[in-house]
């Protein structure tokens, strides 16, 4: 065997590794692990190394620390191979949490009851501010960071596993869903009727767009004589400047018919833009003037912005300031499953990657639907006066 086993206290070995001799020297060269168990946990530990070395897969992360291998992966990596607007996020995350967390830790030391604990501190303390921890979401975001530095890092040779897939991450909350009802939706777009942004509002509620979709909606993708709109740019604020890019995943392309009265508001709105442009020449921005939702300056609109004018609407129609743009989105879909369209359809016009994921979101129709069903089959099997006494025991 390729090493040997010494041991150092009650409860822990040394485990020394033949790694090979020194391409230079010609000295043979060894690596020593602390194995904390009894003398048979070392042994296996050490016929693991000894198995990796003879088959190839053994990697000697050397004296590099997690900081050290972290960056190294987001300039030779991340900022090659991902989305600038990726790159960005990963390195806030990296940045602000990973790095004053682990940062000074040796790769090669590294442990996957560090990286547990660290999830935990960072729930409990995560945040800049000290004000508390980050949500279950963002550290999620974290443990997929680090998994996939570690899985490069395997790739690299730096290290022989993914100590991330040893780890348990939080799962992810899934935000509250606010359907505004028929009723509701009318009732807002009546309020919004005269606001710069109704016709966005109105597209957001009419097709489902992500609000990113429709910031990045330039003149380009529409045809205004045909009320088509092809799904094709995101908007991305995330990184500074802000960026236009390609929409996320192929499901996500995709070509919406506009009606009647989104494309009678698309056609006011792009003349109030022209005239806005004429009021303010020396301030509009060529550079974004194909751009359909654009600030009177000609800039893109800035998120805040968009949801102050959305809030302020919410007020005046006397609904419930805790609707988000987004909720429109889930408005639209769940108005299309309850006037009939079926689930395909409107998976197709969200630009869903699956069925299965509108499904998963929108139970609360399935469910409705499914009660429905329960009771037409109710009518045909016990007649109505059957479903009467369903009605009374629901109440």
């Amino acid at each position: 065997m390729k090493g040997h086993v010494v041991k150092r206290s009650e409860d822990s070995y040394s485990v020394v590794v033949d790694i090979g001799r020194d391409p230079k020297s010609g000295k043979r060269k060894q690596k020593w692990y602390t194995v904390h168990g009894n003398k048979k946990a070392a042994e296996k530990f050490l016929a693991r190394k000894v198995t990796e070395i003879e088959e190839g897969r053994y990697a000697d992360p050397g004296p590099a620390t997690v900081e050290h291998f972290l960056r190294r992966w987001m300039a030779e990596y991340v900022k090659t191979s991902l989305k600038r607007s990726t790159f960005e996020s990963y390195r806030q995350m990296v940045e602000d949490h990973i790095i004053p967390g682990l940062g000074d830790v040796r790769l090669a030391k590294l442990r996957p009851d560090q990286i547990q604990r660290f999830y935990a501190d960072l729930l409990q303390n995560g945040r800049k501010d000290a004000a508390g921890g980050l949500s279950k979401t963002s550290v999620h975001y974290v443990h997929r960071i680090l998994h996939s530095a570690f899985r490069t890092a395997v790739k690299w040779g730096v290290l022989s596993r993914n100590l991330a897939d040893a780890v348990e991450a939080p799962k992810r909350e899934r935000k509250d869903i606010r359907v505004m009802s028929d009723e509701e939706a009318k009732h807002f777009l009546e309020t919004a009727q005269g606001n710069r942004l109704y016709a966005f509002f109105l597209l957001a509620l009419e097709t489902g767009m992500r609000e990113g979709e429709l910031l990045g909606l330039r003149w380009s993708d529409i045809d205004l004589s045909r009320g088509l709109i092809r799904v094709q740019k995101t908007l991305n604020w995330k990184v500074k400047p802000p960026i236009l890019q390609d929409v996320k995943t192929d499901g996500s392309y995709r070509v919406l018919p506009a009606g009647a009265r989104a494309v009678a508001a698309l056609n006011d709105f792009r003349a109030l833009t022209q005239r806005e442009r004429e009021f303010f020449p020396s301030e509009y921005t060529d550079e974004w003037c194909e751009l359909v939702f654009k600030s009177r300056y000609g800039t893109p609109i800035e998120p805040s912005n968009l949801t102050r004018t959305f809030k302020s609407l919410l007020v005046r129609a006397g609904l419930p300031t805790t609707i988000r743009i987004h909720d429109m989105r889930h408005t639209s879909a769940t108005l299309g499953l309850n006037s009939g369209v079926d689930l395909k359809t409107v998976s197709d016009r969200l630009g869903h990657s699956g069925i299965g994921i509108t499904a998963d979101l929108y139970t609360h129709v399935n469910l409705s639907r499914q009660k429905d069903a329960t009771r037409r089959i109710g009518s045909l099997l016990f007649g109505a006066d059957d479903n009467q006494s369903e009605d009374r025991t629901q109440k």
